[in-house]
């Protein structure tokens, strides 16, 4: 990902952000186009894991993303081994 995602930007980078956004339950587009709704989800979460409230994309942000996806996918995973749901 580039160093800061903001509003107007267009890429995959932000798509991935969306997605990534999306699978934390932040209502945002998915589209790659970075705007308003792209700005509060991203909003959101940064005040949740207090981080400084930019609306913006930036390496520190970015990372708590994808440590909170990688986080989410263990506690998935150690749920249904729990269940019996996985050999």
């Amino acid at each position: 990902m580039s160093p800061t995602l903001k509003e107007r930007d267009e890429s995959m980078d932000v798509y991935a952000l969306q997605t990534d956004l999306g699978a934390l339950g932040y209502c945002t587009s998915m589209d790659g186009t970075y705007g308003r709704m792209t700005t509060n989800a991203v909003s959101h979460f940064q005040e949740k894991h207090k981080l400084p409230m930019t609306g913006e994309a930036d390496s520190r942000t970015a990372r708590r993303i994808k440590l909170e996806i990688q986080e989410r996918g263990r506690r998935l995973q150690s749920a249904a081994l729990a269940a019996g749901q996985v050999a």
